[in-house]
Parts: C-alpha cells; sequence; structure tokens
C-alpha cells in the first residue's frame, strides 16, 4: 500500500490536484490495528486504493487530547469535506475492497455534479458534518493560500474526527452494554438450567434411593420368608421323626406284649398237661 508521507495538509492538497478520496487511517499499537494495516498492505486492496485514493497513516497518538477515540478507524473522504464511509474497527481485505469500490462509485457520482449519494454503510451519519465548515473545502477550494487553509481544513478534520470518534464510541458502549445484558441473561439461563439440572439429578438420586430401598426390603422379605420356610420345615421333620419313633415304640410294645402272651399261653399250657399227667 503507498502511504502518503507527508502531512495531512499537504495530503489533502495532493487529493484536490489528483481529484482523488482522501483517506485517513488511525490506528494504535492494538491487535486490531495489526489486522487492519494487514488488510491495508494486501496487493488487491492497494491495487483498488492506488489511483482513486490519497491515503495518510496517522497513530492514535496524533490524537491523544481526544476523551474517547475509536482505534483503529479508517475514514474516506469526498470532495466536499463530508465522510463518504467510515470504517470503524478492523476488517478483512475482500471487505475492504467492497468498501473502496463503493466509495469509488460514490465519489465519481460527487464529481459528476453533485448528485444525491447513497447513504455510507459507516456507523455515522453525514449529518453530523454538516453543522461545521467541510473538512476538505477550505483546502481543496483555492490554492493561493495553500497552508493556511490546510492548517484550517486539518483542524476541522480533527473537530469531525473527535465528533464521529465520540459517536463511535458511544455505540461500541451500548454494543458493549447490550452485549454485557446479554452476557448476564446468558448467565442466568445457565444457572437456571444448572439448577433444573442439579434438580433432575436429585431426583434421580431420590429415585435411586427409593429403588434400593424398597430391592432391600423385597430382600428382607424373601430372607424373612425364606428363613420361615426353613424352620417349618425342621419343625416337621421333628414332628415325621417324634411320630416314627412313637411307632417304633409302640410297635416294639405290641411285639412285647405279645410275645409275653404268648409266653404265658406257653406255660399255662404246660401247668395244665402237667395237672393231668398227674391224675
Amino acid at each position: 500500500m503507498f502511504w502518503f508521507d507527508g502531512s495531512i495538509p499537504d495530503a489533502i492538497n495532493l487529493a484536490k490536484l489528483r481529484s482523488s478520496v482522501f483517506v485517513v487511517v488511525i490506528t494504535g499499537g492494538d491487535e486490531q490495528s495489526t489486522q487492519l494495516m494487514s488488510s491495508w498492505e494486501d496487493d488487491r486492496v492497494s491495487e483498488a486504493a492506488h489511483n482513486c485514493c490519497v491515503a495518510i497513516q496517522v497513530n492514535d497518538k496524533r490524537y491523544y487530547y481526544y476523551p474517547v477515540v475509536c482505534i483503529p478507524s479508517s475514514f474516506f473522504i469526498g470532495e466536499n469535506g463530508i465522510p463518504l464511509e467510515v470504517i470503524a474497527g478492523s476488517v478483512s481485505a475482500e471487505e475492504l475492497m467492497i468498501r473502496i469500490n463503493r466509495v469509488k462509485q460514490m465519489h465519481a457520482q460527487q464529481m459528476a455534479g453533485g448528485t444525491e449519494l447513497p447513504e455510507a454503510s459507516g456507523p455515522v451519519e453525514t449529518s453530523m458534518f454538516d453543522s461545521k465548515p467541510p473538512v476538505a473545502a477550505s483546502a481543496l477550494g483555492t490554492q493561493n493560500a495553500p497552508s493556511d487553509h490546510a492548517t484550517q481544513s486539518e483542524e476541522h478534520l480533527d473537530d469531525n474526527v473527535e465528533r464521529l470518534t465520540k459517536k463511535l464510541e458511544e455505540r461500541r458502549e451500548n454494543t458493549k452494554r447490550g452485549e454485557e445484558e446479554n452476557e448476564i441473561k446468558k448467565e442466568m439461563e445457565r444457572r437456571k438450567m444448572g439448577k433444573d439440572v442439579l434438580d433432575l439429578k436429585r431426583q434421580q438420586e431420590e429415585e435411586k434411593t427409593k429403588r434400593l430401598l424398597k430391592e432391600r426390603n423385597r430382600e428382607k422379605a424373601e430372607e424373612k420368608a425364606a428363613r420361615e420356610r426353613v424352620r417349618q420345615q425342621i419343625a416337621l421333620d421333628r414332628a415325621d421323626r417324634a411320630a416314627r419313633y412313637a411307632k417304633t415304640q409302640e410297635e416294639e410294645k405290641s411285639t412285647k406284649q405279645s410275645l409275653l402272651q404268648a409266653q404265658q399261653a406257653e406255660q399255662d399250657a404246660r401247668k395244665e398237661a402237667f395237672v393231668r399227667e398227674r391224675r
């Protein structure tokens, strides 16, 4: 990218002589500024801006006295000092080429005879610059006293840049505030979701505990029933053994009694026989 090495007044004069768009790129030492400069140094961007722009790069320290400054920023200023395009922040090389081509069309319409220009895509309305003298009008309107008029144009440019950057900063703060509110909302949703997850987990744990308790009670009942069956079986076995023992005793008693009766009958028979023989 070919950058003008002189002062802003000289750059304005050169833009006047070439009927070119005056481009001011304000950068700092941050990462976005590095990315923006990388886009400006792209060969395609350099070629697109070569024949239509007089570009000057200004470090943000040049504007240290402003209360707020949107860094980085790119300003495309037309013939009458009104910004044709304003780019706040870093953009890709492709997006930068789109903006440059749009500025070319707007500048061509402006040079053709004051045709109403389409609204710039930047975040600032051009009416912001209507309340004060045009940024580059005094420098581009005459060549008799270029130094004085260029200095005045630089002051107007500084004033417009200050008001513009204030507006950009306000919008950036609004955007930041909106992002913070969205983040708070998301955090609340995450917390609610986390609470729902905890409630679900707690419910699952309670159900699991109930299920385990129910299973344990069932196992206890089964164990108790099994012990009862064993106890009953033992009792039945004991009763059966007792019954068999009693039956055996009864049978033995009956057998002994029958044997005694037979022995007694045999003795009685012998006595009768002995008595008959003695007669």
